[in-house]
């Protein structure tokens, strides 16, 4: 009847301070792994990057070490993560929070009886990505996400990536961006107040491809066809009575389009699709085509007769 869980919880954090790095000794360095699992892609805009992910870390804590044949055969604990020591990780280029202060009450910690703990926090991470939408709708973006030590210096807590390549194992694919490749590699970044501290970083980047199928069908194919007709206005004979309102029609269609873009199109000052150079063209030409039938008919229905300037003649 003797709950062994219980009076182990009690022995192990009878004199554990959570504030003091978990080494006997003091000089050594905790090194911790870490991994990225990626399940969700929800959004990309400029300067703006949102994901659905969990953390994976893992440490070795020489205070958090039992033998399981004194209690019941217990090898692993399931305990809240404001009882244990945490690293001081931060996502460095987030837009969002820099620190997540819930994961502490809302992820748990499981502890072995070697010491090793394992942390999967997971949520929302919004980072900053710019984007270069040059080439809408067939533009390819890279985006990345920096964990690294916010006070911590690599003498004191040392980052490293488990693998070389984010985990897809639960991801739920995207209906506007496919993942072409990922990669996961370290970094360290010095402070200017501070040249002689190395502050280790873990950067997990994204090479991400936009599905185009959607934008070709919906908006290449009606502009091409739209720009097929731009040339019929000169082919138009000028009886017909058509050709200033065909012309009229293919302009307003290009303005209807331009707007629809305008609206897809992300939001950015510092690249222009050449979607919109494109229809612009075609809209100046539309427009230089109406004005030309104009002067056709003009002069085609023109019944008394002038004689031409002295200059002309």
């Amino acid at each position: 009847g003797c709950d062994h869980e219980g009076v182990l919880i009690n022995q192990l954090f009878q004199n554990y301070s959570r504030d003091a790095r978990p080494r006997m000794n003091a000089s050594e360095s905790v090194s911790v792994t870490l991994d990225f699992y990626m399940s969700r892609l929800d959004e990309l805009y400029p300067n703006k990057f949102a994901l659905s992910n969990t953390i994976f870390q893992e440490w070795i804590d020489d205070f958090l070490q039992w033998n399981p044949e004194e209690f019941d055969n217990i090898t692993r604990l399931v305990l809240p993560a404001s009882k244990v020591w945490l690293p001081d990780l931060s996502v460095g280029n987030s837009i969002d929070q820099i620190f997540r202060r819930e994961f502490e009450t809302m992820f748990r910690v499981a502890v072995y009886f070697n010491g090793k703990v394992v942390w999967e926090p997971g949520g929302i991470f919004s980072t900053s990505c710019p984007i270069d939408i040059t080439y809408y709708p067939f533009d390819s973006q890279s985006c990345e996400i920096s964990i690294g030590n916010w006070q911590y210096t690599d003498d004191q807590v040392k980052l490293s990536n488990r693998s070389k390549v984010i985990s897809f194992e639960n991801f739920d694919p995207n209906g506007e961006w496919m993942i072409d490749k990922t990669e996961v590699y370290r970094g360290e970044f010095v402070y200017v107040c501070c040249p002689d501290l190395n502050f280790p970083e873990i950067n997990f980047r994204l090479y991400i491809r936009r599905k185009f199928l959607y934008y070709f069908i919906n908006i290449m194919i009606p502009c091409l066809m739209m720009s097929v007709l731009v040339l019929m206005v000169f082919y138009l004979p000028p009886d017909a009575g058509e050709k200033i309102s065909l012309g009229v029609t293919v302009l307003l269609s290009f303005s209807v389009f331009q707007l629809m873009i305008a609206e897809s199109i992300p939001t950015s000052a510092n690249t222009t699709p050449l979607l919109e150079i494109y229809l612009l063209c075609f809209m100046g030409a539309s427009t230089f085509s109406v004005t030309v039938s104009v002067f056709v008919l003009n002069l085609h229905h023109r019944t008394e007769y002038n004689r031409p300037p002295r200059l002309l003649r």
